[in-house]
């Protein structure tokens, strides 16, 4: 059961998406719904974004270790994908270390 700070109960959060006052935005029960929705779900998203973008960093890192088993010369659609893994990596671990 989810309690709103103007003490309106809702069973589930499904039960935001069908409340009429919620799908007006201009009514601030609908504003206050919304904000109750959004700041149930911050946690989690951030959460899953954190753990995605380590996984990404991780596999990323993992395949640019390999290229010291590639024959050489390396192929110039071989080294775009390397500098992409790299550039994902990069990417990947700022994104999950500012949050």
């Amino acid at each position: 059961m989810i309690i709103l700070s103007s003490g309106v109960k809702m069973e589930n959060v499904t039960d935001i998406w069908n409340d009429t006052d919620a799908r007006n935005l201009t009514n601030p029960v609908g504003q206050e719904l919304v904000s109750e929705l959004l700041i149930l779900l911050y946690p989690i998203t951030c959460g899953a974004l954190i753990c995605l973008c380590a996984i990404a960093a991780l596999i990323n890192v993992r395949i640019l270790v390999a290229t010291r088993w590639l024959r050489r010369p390396v192929s110039p659609t071989l080294f775009i994908s390397l500098s992409l893994a790299l550039a994902d990596s990069v990417s990947a671990t700022l994104v999950s270390t500012v949050f």
